[in-house]
């Protein structure tokens, strides 16, 4: 079974569009509560729409008090109109509309038969009901009623992606129809809050919209016009009025789509699967196409609009999961035409990762003493600044014994770390030129670079089985480079000893 909910202002209205079925013989009214049932099947919508009104309060600050409500069973769920009128009742009550006023309605203008029932949700006293979570509490109690009376579950498929439109070809012929469809569709399946996200919603489409604004014997109008366009989006062809295609098309019908829309996406807070998957995608690559590539893997078409000298100055996500069409900016400043602009043109935007690759033959330079200068130095400001933990130091136990490896330049001190590897072969292993055959134990345990290792804040001194590393003192780790470097051939402080 599918349940739907809509929201709306014009209580008449629904009542009217149910009725009036009704009462053509295209159903029956089922069942009703504090409103007026003569048990015919029909309904008087004169009579029903007073009934309300007793209801409710003559001053009301609810913009949308209408509730709207259809439950779809499986066509293979044959049901009895009882059986309906509990499933009614049961799904009322447990959604918290259990004692307002209300109609059920019993549809039959089409083969699968299907209930509508119009309430409001405003109390007597004109405050509003619970609409918290409506839409996923309505869900939860759409698969309890389907267990219970054993009803074919929901079949969640999503039109937009398992049917999607075709784009607009002028050379296909009949464009008139072609336009007039594609429109429908758009705007029947997508939510969209503005015309510039309208715009960049039809142009996946190859078309276009603008306004039309005059004045006709000191009346004035406002329309729109459709247009085809080709895949650069240059207008191909005549355009059309929009009332060739219907009143839904037009431009009183569009403003209020844009005004529900926003009511929706805001209530069922639509934007923020949306927001999700395009920050998520945004933070692993700098490269442009790539972003808007990755995006459509996952179901979200993206448009950006350029200016002259080629900047990014609007960008629009079409969300075909959720059918929702979302500027940038509307979702927060980081996704907002700017943002993304210096996003992609920062000075390695676009450029892979440099791979780095060290033989292990070439490590035996004067590079490894600097990579051993930098890890000392992280160790002495780590320990001046007090965060150095218990397991803190282990990670240089092993820099003198790693093989060589491949790296992604990403900052200067990683080069220069991953520069300085270690020679370590099958004969011979060696620091910056110096011989080092027990630099490595037998059990290729840490190896350690003096013997009078310090203590930091609570890490023990280092030792060949430790796993940790503590530097002595900052003025021999400097010495350490010099001496290997060449530039010092001795000093009068002890030397530092590569080996225990």
């Amino acid at each position: 079974m599918v349940a739907k909910i809509s929201v709306g202002s014009s209580l008449y209205g629904a009542i009217a569009y149910n009725g009036e079925k009704i009462n053509e013989a295209q159903g029956r009214l089922l069942t009703t509560n504090r409103i007026y049932n003569d048990g015919s099947g029909t309904v008087d919508i004169g009579k029903a729409m007073e009934g309300f009104l007793t209801f409710l309060p003559p001053q009301m600050k609810i913009e949308k008090p209408v509730v709207h409500i259809s439950l779809n069973p499986h066509p293979e769920d044959v049901l009895t109109d009882i059986e309906l009128q509990n499933i009614a009742r049961e799904y009322l009550e447990k959604l918290g509309f259990g004692n307002q006023p209300y109609l059920v309605f019993k549809h039959e203008d089409i083969d699968r038969h299907h209930l509508h029932i119009v309430t409001v949700n405003v109390d007597e006293n004109g405050k509003r009901l619970n609409r918290d979570f409506l839409y996923r509490r309505s869900d939860r109690i759409r698969r309890e009623l389907e267990q219970k009376y054993g009803l074919h579950p929901a079949e969640r498929k999503n039109q937009r992606l398992d049917n999607p439109l075709r784009k607009v070809a002028a050379s296909a012929g009949d464009v008139k129809k072609q336009v007039g469809n594609t429109v429908k569709a758009l705007n029947g399946q997508y939510r969209f809050q503005t015309m510039g996200e309208y715009r960049a919603l039809l142009s996946l489409y190859n078309m276009t919209v603008e306004e039309a604004r005059g004045n006709v014997r000191g009346r004035e109008y406002h329309g729109l016009v459709y247009s085809v366009t080709d895949d650069k989006g240059n207008k191909v062809g005549n355009p059309f009025k929009s009332s060739l295609f219907g009143k839904s098309a037009g431009y009183e019908a569009v403003q209020k789509k844009f005004v529900r829309s926003k009511s929706e996406i805001k209530d069922r807070k639509l934007a923020d699967m949306t927001k999700r998957t395009v920050l998520s995608v945004l933070q692993g690559t700098y490269d442009k196409d790539k972003f808007v590539s990755q995006l459509k893997e996952k179901g979200i078409d993206t448009v950006l609009r350029y200016t002259e000298e080629g900047r990014i100055y609007g960008a629009t996500f079409i969300d075909h999961r959720t059918g929702c069409v979302l500027n940038g900016s509307r979702m927060g400043k980081e996704l907002s035409a700017n943002a993304l602009q210096e996003h992609f043109t920062l000075p390695y935007a676009g450029q892979p990762p440099i791979p780095l690759s060290i033989p292990a033959d070439v490590a035996d330079g004067h590079l490894a003493p600097l990579a051993v200068l930098l890890h000392l130095l992280g160790e002495l400001l780590t320990a001046l600044l007090g965060e150095l933990g218990e397991d803190q130091a282990d990670d240089l136990a092993v820099v003198l014994r790693i093989d060589a490896e491949v790296g992604r330049l990403d900052g200067l001190l990683d080069l220069l770390e991953q520069a300085a590897v270690p020679r370590l072969d099958d004969e011979r292993a060696g620091v910056g030129g110096r011989d080092g055959a027990d630099l490595v134990d037998g059990a290729r345990l840490a190896v350690i670079l003096d013997r009078d290792a310090v203590e930091h804040l609570r890490v023990g001194a280092a030792c060949a089985h430790s796993a940790q590393f503590a530097a002595q003192m900052f003025d021999r780790a400097l010495h350490l480079v010099f001496v290997n470097l060449g530039v010092a051939a001795h000093c009068r402080c002890s030397p530092v000893s590569l080996f225990y």
